[in-house]
């Protein structure tokens, strides 16, 4: 295939993270989700679960941070989400510029707008349907896992609010939006990998 990039960005419990992993397979090619946390670590110098504590969550005044290299003096002593996302936004950038690859959420569209092989899609369900699948992926009882939601939820809007000033279920943020619950995980993943072959040979 082309030089085409996927990005997802996915309402939690949506399936959006399988539905990302079982496209790149069907493509053949890479997909990248919290690999971009371990990839993000590295080039600043960061603490791994320290990234991964503040991974799409808000923004917290209180938790600054401080890189384990001295030489990354540019990210000392600012909010780890605003460093994450910072370097997030870079490894995408450049993972894009290497080739084609899917983006499971981390406000890909946003930092892709624009780049002229990218193919924004968002990936929801109804409430009971993500409940359903929060409560058989992590073992809860109904009450739990639409806590577990609510709140993960809050937390990614505001994180994309935060870094893009835009709402992240904008329609317009988007090529195309998809309701994995109706659909099911695979005919999602049927018709998104169709539409991309159609892109790539209209």
């Amino acid at each position: 295939m082309g030089n085409t990039v996927i990005t997802i960005g996915r309402d939690f419990g949506s399936g959006g993270r399988e539905i990302g992993m079982a496209l790149a397979v069907h493509l053949g090619i890479e997909c990248y989700d919290s690999r971009l946390i371990d990839m993000a670590a590295e080039q600043g110098g960061l603490d791994l679960e320290e990234l991964r504590a503040a991974d799409e969550k808000k923004t917290s005044f209180w938790y600054y941070t401080v890189p384990l290299d001295p030489n990354f003096i540019s990210i000392y002593d600012r909010p780890m989400n605003e460093v994450l996302f910072q370097l997030q936004s870079k490894i995408i950038r450049e993972l894009a510029d290497m080739g084609s690859c899917v983006i499971v959420g981390r406000c890909s569209d946003y930092v892709l707008k624009g780049h002229p092989h990218v193919f924004s899609c968002f990936i929801y369900a109804e409430a009971e349907n993500r409940i359903a699948r929060i409560m058989k992926k992590y073992s809860l009882d109904h009450r739990e896992a639409e806590i577990m939601m609510k709140k993960t939820d809050r937390e990614r809007n505001t994180y994309y609010r935060n870094n893009t000033c835009q709402d992240r279920h904008a329609p317009e943020n988007y090529h195309m939006l998809l309701d994995s619950g109706k659909l099911g995980t695979d005919k999602t993943v049927s018709i998104l990998e169709k539409a991309v072959r159609l892109l790539e040979n209209p």
